[in-house]
């Protein structure tokens, strides 16, 4: 047998490496997906967060509803009307977690902040007995869901609140989740449809 056949029967033929172009080509093509793929990605999970604080919100306003049916009155820590994050009131942690709540709900983001500073938290306000107000910071939404003592009336979107965040402001505009309302903070209003501490319905929600 001819020596150079012998040989090259038992060398491996060898593989054609890809070109400094191809491999560019395909790492462009990664880079132009993971753009598309990523934004979709975060989108998913902030709508997944407010989602849950919604349900958060509807959990704690159940407790305190039934912490008023025992109580004749909401829990009302500081009569000033300050607004204190339930993560981190010990008080207000104590007195629903003794038997209305197995568990004070966190917000998905708690501790951390948003661009601004502010504490992505589950806040609470009451300056007297009979009211009260709870909020949660939206991600996707801009400005805040809200819950308060009206039984009839389910989690509320509202552009700024009071006392939080930017929004230290009594006009900012709300959208009650799943109705047709817009609701201008700061003006009376009462009603079986009365929103957050009874403020006025100014116009239908377009």
């Amino acid at each position: 047998m001819d020596k150079a056949k012998f040989l090259s029967f038992f060398q491996k033929p060898r593989k054609k490496a890809f070109t400094l172009v191809e491999i560019l080509t395909v790492v462009g093509i990664i880079l132009i997906m993971a753009a598309a793929v990523v934004p979709a990605i975060n989108s998913f999970l902030m709508n997944s967060r407010d989602s849950q604080r919604r349900a958060d919100l509807e959990k704690l306003k159940v407790a305190l509803q039934v912490y008023y049916t025992y109580n004749d009155s909401y829990i009302a820590l500081d009569e000033s009307g300050n607004w204190f994050s339930t993560e981190e009131n010990t008080d207000f942690q104590q007195i629903l977690n003794s038997q209305y709540i197995d568990r004070i709900p966190e917000d998905p983001l708690y501790p951390q902040t948003d661009d601004s500073g502010e504490a992505y938290s589950y806040y609470y306000q009451a300056s007297t007995s009979d009211t009260y107000t709870l909020c949660a910071k939206s991600e996707t939404k801009g400005g805040y869901f809200c819950v308060d003592q009206n039984i009839n009336k389910s989690v509320v979107q509202l552009a700024s609140v009071e006392g939080l965040g930017a929004g230290e402001t009594s006009d900012g505009w709300i959208k009650v989740a799943g109705g047709g309302y817009t609701i201008k903070a700061g003006v009376g209003y009462s009603g079986a449809t009365g929103p957050i501490n009874g403020r006025k319905v100014v116009r239908d929600f377009e």
